[in-house]
């Protein structure tokens, strides 16, 4: 198992948008039963991943970077840093028939408000996603209240543990926040540090019985 999900690893990591999409898709295939933890630290080309969600059907744990840690004279930021919009509606098309993915973190990827709007539609459709990490990224108040509130107030919600660490976030969502959390049916325990959070926020987080 271990063997797979190394060279999963590594064959999407080294993967460019010029490499051939027939030959990773049959690389895939070979590593469909054996794939459980995905941790992408490097990905810099833009691949989507409905085909790769869909391609290893044991996924419990999914977790992507888009970077590189190579640099030189040749790199292009553009393309190597960061989510873009169209790796949000992928990712937000491929939880949704993942049926055993549990844990996803999308850390340091640039994630704005908008693009959290986005990926949230996917994930309300979500039934088996418990652990959601969206550390270190642009993720203000604004976009709290309009995407992570309704998406954990929901009745359907079974999302347990929210990692919104070194965000945007101050006192501004307190009030929306607090509702949803009262309205949740599952979460346990939500990451609020490196934020702008005040007494208020952690007054709410207390009395609801959140860790944070």
């Amino acid at each position: 198992r271990l063997y797979f999900e190394r060279s999963c690893k590594d064959r999407l990591e080294k993967f460019t948008n010029k490499d051939p999409l027939e030959q990773l898709e049959s690389f895939l295939m070979i590593c469909r039963e054996h794939v459980y933890s995905l941790r992408l630290s490097q990905l810099h080309s833009h691949v989507a991943f409905t085909f790769v969600c869909n391609s290893l059907v044991n996924l419990t744990t999914l977790q992507v970077t888009y970077g590189t840690h190579k640099v030189g004279v040749d790199l292009d930021w553009t393309a190597t840093t960061g989510m873009n919009m169209e790796d949000c509606h992928s990712l937000a098309k491929a939880v949704q028939h993942a049926r055993m993915l549990t844990t996803l973190a999308l850390p340091s990827n640039a994630i704005d408000d908008d693009m959290l709007a986005v990926l949230a539609e996917g994930l309300s459709v979500s039934s088996t996603i418990t652990c959601l990490d969206l550390s270190h990224n642009h993720i203000s108040s604004k976009g709290v209240i309009s995407s992570i509130c309704p998406l954990i107030a929901s009745p359907t919600s079974v999302i347990t543990k929210l990692v919104l660490s070194n965000n945007m976030i101050n006192d501004l969502a307190a009030d929306d926040l607090s509702a949803a959390l009262q309205k949740s049916p599952s979460m346990l325990s939500i990451d609020l540090s490196v934020n702008t959070i005040g007494a208020k926020l952690q007054t709410i987080m207390r009395g609801a019985g959140i860790k944070f």
